[in-house]
């Protein structure tokens, strides 16, 4: 094993505000000494990377540090040897979580689950099984648009949003969570892309706009024992602005050099932008000029947790800018999904000419509610959102 010195941690104030007393960074070491926590790539617990020892508390004025050892495989046996280990330690997480809660959480349940249920520690006790969701919450099933999404206004009436993409009932002690798409991997062995489903719930509050979102009808989970989850990141790109309308059409394409595409699985990332009159004008109103944007990144790493081999999964976007009121009536994003063949022969193609061979999973929508209700042009979602 390769051993690499690294610093894990600290008591200094994060981006977000999230402080780790000294108290708080000495539990953590105790609790994880002497046998280590897994170490994935992009925080993906199907693509482990390593094993991570903490080993002490580095002292210095104003600032203390954890601190420790990142061992990385260096060979097939070694690589196979961590596999292991990570298997291991979510079998015991999985075991230790669900200990304190499962028969609560059961007798939740009583009448609405069978023998084939399945338990799932995520953010929350949950348990799995087929339309569990809909089974046990009908009006959820019922408030379903025909891509499958239920409007956030709709949900919100019977249910409390906490955070990472989990609701509370208003009445019952139990969690439906956002689909599965939303996390790592498309798996409900990783957190969700938290930071996206946020700002989703902040767009939420705007009384412009509708907003849709698919929910996990297979999971429930049990509130009580609801954890939120702590997961760090950076983003980096270009900086850009809000003049939409000067972007010029076509396509770009941003390749991952070569640790970017190790780290995180996506090869490219495509960008299209299309400038044309709208084919069929509001009643009583002259043609307008739209701006259409489309992206999708080209993810060619497999996906262990979809339930088949050779099966790939892509995030794709779409809005439309109209480009007199300068806002976005329409922003729209889904999961597009491969199997081996199909990647293939998108890896060599380019997006405006790659077509629709794929499985389209539809995971939110935004609208000009003036538009879709009352067919009028609205204000929109405004390209500046007020947040920093």
């Amino acid at each position: 094993m390769e051993s690499i010195f690294a610093v894990f941690n600290s008591d200094a104030v994060s981006r977000d505000g999230t402080w780790f007393s000294l108290t708080t960074l000495e539990d953590i070491l105790w609790q994880t000494t002497p046998a280590g926590v897994p170490s994935n790539f992009g925080h993906d617990s199907h693509r482990p990377a390593g094993w991570a020892q903490p080993t002490g508390l580095y002292f210095q004025p104003g600032i203390v540090r954890s601190t420790g050892l990142l061992l990385l495989p260096e060979t097939a046996e070694e690589e196979e040897f961590i596999r292991e280990h990570h298997a291991q330690a979510w079998t015991r997480r999985q075991q230790e979580s669900a200990a304190l809660y499962l028969e609560d959480l059961r007798r939740e349940l009583q009448g609405q689950i069978t023998n084939a249920a399945r338990f799932l520690t995520c953010e929350a006790l949950a348990c799995l099984e087929p339309n569990l969701a809909e089974r046990v919450f009908p009006e959820l099933g019922a408030n379903l648009d025909k891509a499958g999404l239920i409007y956030l206004s709709d949900l919100l009436e019977t249910f409390t949003y906490k955070s990472h993409g989990v609701f509370q009932h208003n009445k019952r002690p139990l969690l439906v969570f956002a689909h599965p798409y939303f996390r790592r991997s498309l798996s409900r062995a990783n957190n969700f892309h938290w930071a996206f489903l946020e700002e989703l719930l902040q767009q939420a509050a705007n009384p412009n706009i509708l907003v849709r979102i698919r929910l996990d009808g297979d999971m429930v989970g049990y509130a009580p024992s609801f954890l939120e989850p702590l997961e760090y990141e950076y983003w980096h790109g270009p900086k850009f602005n809000d003049e939409i309308a000067s972007i010029s059409d076509g396509l770009t394409r941003h390749t991952a050099k070569d640790y970017e595409h190790r780290f995180y699985g996506i090869q490219r990332t495509e960008f299209i932008w299309r400038t044309g009159e709208e084919p069929v004008p509001l009643k009583g109103q002259p043609p307008r000029t739209t701006h259409t944007f489309e992206l999708e990144e080209v993810q060619d790493v497999e996906l262990p947790a979809n339930g088949a081999e050779d099966t790939y999964g892509c995030r794709y976007v779409h809005s439309i800018y109209d480009r007199q009121s300068e806002t976005f009536e329409h922003f729209d994003g889904a999961i597009r999904l491969y199997d081996l063949e199909q990647m293939a022969e998108r890896v060599d193609t380019d997006m405006d000419k790659a077509g629709h061979r794929s499985l389209y999973t539809k995971l939110f929508r935004i609208d000009d509610k003036g538009r879709l209700l009352n067919k009028q042009t609205g204000p929109g979602l405004p390209c500046a959102t007020g947040r920093a």
